[in-house]
């Protein structure tokens, strides 16, 4: 599942990208959102032909991958079950570090997905083969995802923006707005922890374009290999639906803009993977950053220091900070006050 915020800096206004429940195929398994869920953001903002973005996964899917040492310690330790031929050699034992990975079946299928004109027929190039994998009828159209425009807390600083519900975006707001009314951030690197329930691991990208244009992106991940059941006919392993899994505490992606008159103004986005604990250190970075604004160098080099030099004193996770600021210096770093490692 996917959530997303995107924030343009032409117009000043920010727009959420919803997914909508995920659409079961058989017990345990989802339709894969991926493809139908990007397509419709690139036709909404995207300037690039859409052929040309899949190149580089076509490419990357066809000649593949050399395994790093991780992923053949965790191919040692599970075992192959449901993962070959992708993760194993024809005899079925696991791929070692060194080994090449390669998916013709997945680089087919985003051959025709570049066709697609629509979201639909992204998602079809999917489907139809999934179907004949697992033995199913089509399903019937399930919810689409969708944009709309982001949650907002205005403030004397600028505004926030995020995810609407049921992803957790407008809870954090609640407890930033609730820290902003005390009139003194706490000085604790790690505010009490939104209360939710325990939520999958995600994969998360934040990005800031040379205008100040801001894209953060979430996507969770139920298990290190989710329903451990690759699609033969296209070479996806499918995604395993379960409540935990289902659960959208985990999305909480943040912009900041300042002032909205100002077309050159600040713009800070934030997003985060792991648990909702993350919460903690995502307001307290746009608090420390509300009460002492940085700069460009600032954010970088404390980022690298603290990341370096410090313990981590809020749990285990990834949060990526992007920025853009009006004399147009752009940084990704690590935020300063909770040294998670980030990129």
């Amino acid at each position: 599942m996917f959530w997303g915020l995107f924030h343009n800096s032409s117009s000043g206004n920010s727009t959420a990208l919803t997914p909508g429940p995920a659409q079961t195929l058989a017990p345990g398994v989802a339709l894969p959102a991926a493809l139908p869920t990007l397509h419709l953001l690139h036709a909404r903002f995207g300037r690039l032909p859409w052929p040309r973005l899949l190149v580089g996964p076509t490419t990357l899917a066809q000649e593949g991958f050399l395994v790093d040492t991780p992923l053949a310690r965790a191919l040692a330790a599970r075992g192959t079950e449901g993962l070959c031929p992708l993760l194993c050699h024809p005899d079925g034992t696991p791929l070692g570090a060194g080994a090449r990975a390669t998916n013709p079946q997945l680089a087919a299928v985003l051959r025709r997905a570049a066709l697609a004109p629509t979201s639909d027929f992204a998602e079809d190039a999917l489907l139809s083969l999934l179907v004949r994998d697992l033995g199913l009828e089509v399903p019937s159209a399930g919810p689409r995802p969708t944009l709309e425009p982001a949650q907002q807390l205005p403030m004397a600083q600028g505004i926030l923006f995020t995810t609407p519900s049921p992803s957790a975006g407008p809870e954090l707001l609640a407890l930033l707005e609730a820290a902003l009314r005390s009139g003194a951030p706490s000085p604790d690197p790690c505010p009490p922890v939104m209360q939710t329930a325990v939520s999958p691991e995600s994969s998360t990208l934040a990005t800031v374009d040379s205008s100040g244009s801001v894209l953060l992106l979430t996507s969770s991940l139920s298990g290190s290999f989710d329903s451990a059941y690759l699609s033969p006919g296209t070479g996806v392993l499918l995604s395993n639906t379960t409540a935990k899994s289902t659960a959208t505490a985990w999305a909480c992606p943040l912009i900041l803009r300042g002032s909205l008159d100002d077309t050159e103004t600040n713009v800070l986005g934030l997003v985060a993977s792991g648990s909702p604990e993350m919460a903690r250190a995502m307001t307290h970075t746009i608090l420390s950053h509300l009460a002492e604004p940085q700069t460009q160098a600032q954010h970088q080099h404390q980022g690298q220091q603290e990341a370096t030099e410090q313990p981590s004193t809020c749990g285990q996770g990834t949060l990526l900070q992007v920025a853009a600021y009006a004399e147009h210096a752009h940084v990704s770093s690590v935020p300063h006050g909770c040294p998670y490692q980030g990129i």
